[in-house]
């Protein structure tokens, strides 16, 4: 809560345990639903997602957690970030070590169903092939003229992957063109 003044006041507070993915926080998001806001937190060290619901006084209550396996790859998951797509949400995630982009259905009860994992190395999906996300660290969403993007770094690939999102059904497509732009140790520029 902030006072006229800008001044805040602490909620809530909690710690990583050994049923919370909270090891190493590094990314927040939030999504509300009809049976209320949800906070997403990507623990980096833990390599998982905890899921929390926002009380109206700011209280936070563990709802879910969700942790890297082979269905799930999550290790040293770097960023989130919510879209919505043809009235779904969505939040997807970036997984550094696995190097795949991880896109989950977000529920009316803040739950995470994996819809889709896209490995920059092994994907069939467009245009994303060979080390596309080694390294893979940030998503942010763009909106251009009525259609979503993904916009995603490699650290490690020097690079920025543009990614469609199927207005039907959500997940990711590549687009007609190259969508890998590749960096050099030099000063690059775009026309």
């Amino acid at each position: 809560e902030m006072s006229e003044t800008g001044a805040l006041t602490l909620r809530s507070s909690l710690a990583d345990s050994g049923t919370l993915e909270l090891n190493g926080a590094l990314e927040v998001e939030h999504v509300t639903t009809a049976q209320g806001t949800f906070i997403y937190v990507a623990g980096n060290a833990d390599s998982g997602i905890s899921v929390f619901r926002l009380g109206a006084t700011g209280g936070l209550t563990p709802v879910a957690d969700v942790f890297d396996d082979a269905n799930t790859p999550l290790s040293n998951v770097r960023d989130l970030e919510v879209y919505t797509s043809n009235g779904q949400t969505f939040l997807a995630a970036s997984a550094q070590s696995d190097d795949t982009l991880t896109i989950f259905s977000v529920g009316v009860d803040g739950g995470l169903t994996v819809a889709q994992t896209i490995n920059g190395g092994t994907s069939t999906i467009d245009n994303v092939t060979g080390d596309a996300f080694d390294g893979i660290e940030s998503i942010q969403t763009i909106e251009i003229a009525g259609q979503t993007f993904l916009a995603v770094t490699s650290v490690f690939n020097n690079s920025v992957s543009l990614l469609q999102v199927d207005p039907q059904t959500g997940p990711i497509n590549g687009t007609a063109n190259n969508d890998i732009l590749l960096g050099t140790d030099h000063d690059d520029e775009m026309d």
